[in-house]
């Protein structure tokens, strides 16, 4: 009969040499040998990508922080209800890098004895957080942008421009920092910054069409149109935060999919209690009770156990935990 693994589903055991124990049946010394150095590597490189994100945000905290303050002065001295509402974006911004950067840090950090999995969904907790406070601003600007259509003041259309000019360059470059990264926080926040580039860029139009035709209305209706499309950035920010967070099957994956995949391979009679998610949106864990065919040894779990982990990690799984059940033996926790 197959040693069974007691372990819950999903779950893995803490080995304080920093092992991940992905299968219940022990293999010889060098299959262990040969998973740790796996492991090892595969953190390692997730450290290194991490100390990198966090650099990136960090240069892009800098140049936020400062050209936010250079706006509310000019948006100020040019009476622009556009410069001021961007000011406030560009704060919002502010505080979420420097959310995003904090939660970086964390998320960076291996596993303990009270967080097994690692502090990675950190970086979605980041990612929540940016996109509350991204629709929190936007909607406190559209209320004292609307009633300027109405009743529009007049505009430093010549500071306007020069600002915009300014916005452009800066968070063109503090964009450019977090462009290469996979990270769902810090994707999030270059969302934020690439959106605060296509807003400097309208004001840079509305400045030049202000300058022109004397039309001031299109200060307020500038500001109304750039947050509305950060509304409809941020919106799917927070919903694919939330799908981490409560563990939705991650968009490119399907049960049914992976079933069929691990179903189809040598050795394998059934495939039951599946789950998949994911910690931040970029490390995807799969766990399955799997019925073997019949008797086998020890050897020939742990080559069942390596088949299904070469067939889901071309699927993009980084993370396998199986449970092998012998033909007639019962599942008696699949309770989720």
């Amino acid at each position: 009969m197959a040693h069974r693994h007691t372990s819950q589903p999903g779950r893995e055991s803490y080995d304080p040499g920093g092992r991940h124990d992905h299968g219940h049946s022990h293999g010889p010394h060098r299959s262990q040998h040969h998973e740790h150095d796996h492991e090892h590597d595969h953190e390692h490189g997730a450290h290194s990508h991490n100390h990198a994100v966090v650099g990136d945000l960090r240069i892009a905290l800098g140049i936020n922080v400062v050209f936010t303050v250079v706006e509310f002065v000019g948006g100020l001295m040019t009476n622009s209800v556009a410069i001021i509402s961007d000011a406030v974006h560009d704060l919002g911004d502010s505080v979420t890098l420097a959310i995003a950067l904090a939660m970086e840090r964390v998320a960076g950090r291996g596993r303990t004895r009270v967080q097994t999995f690692g502090y990675r969904r950190f970086s979605t907790l980041g990612a929540l957080l940016t996109g509350m406070i991204l629709v929190v601003g936007a909607i406190t600007v559209l209320v004292h942008a609307v009633p300027r259509i109405v009743r529009p003041e007049a505009v430093d259309s010549g500071g306007m421009v020069i600002l915009a000019v300014i916005g452009v360059a800066m968070n063109a470059l503090a964009a450019l920092r977090l462009s290469r990264t996979e990270s769902m926080n810090a994707r999030a926040a270059f969302l934020h910054l690439l959106e605060d580039v296509l807003g400097w860029v309208a004001v840079l139009l509305g400045g030049i069409a202000i300058r022109i035709w004397n039309a001031t209305w299109i200060d307020p209706v500038l500001s109304v149109a750039i947050n509305l499309f950060v509304l409809s950035r941020a919106v799917p920010v927070l919903w694919r935060a939330l799908r981490v967070l409560l563990q939705y099957v991650p968009g490119d994956l399907s049960v049914s999919t992976l079933e069929d995949a691990v179903s189809a391979i040598d050795g394998v009679r059934d495939v039951h209690d599946l789950h998949v998610w994911t910690l931040d949106g970029t490390y995807t864990l799969f766990s399955a009770h799997i019925v073997t065919d019949g008797e086998q040894t020890l050897e020939a779990l742990e080559a069942l156990k390596r088949r299904v982990r070469a067939s889901l990690a071309e699927v993009g799984i980084d993370h396998v935990t199986i449970e092998l059940e012998a033909a007639g033996a019962g599942c008696h926790d699949c309770d989720l």
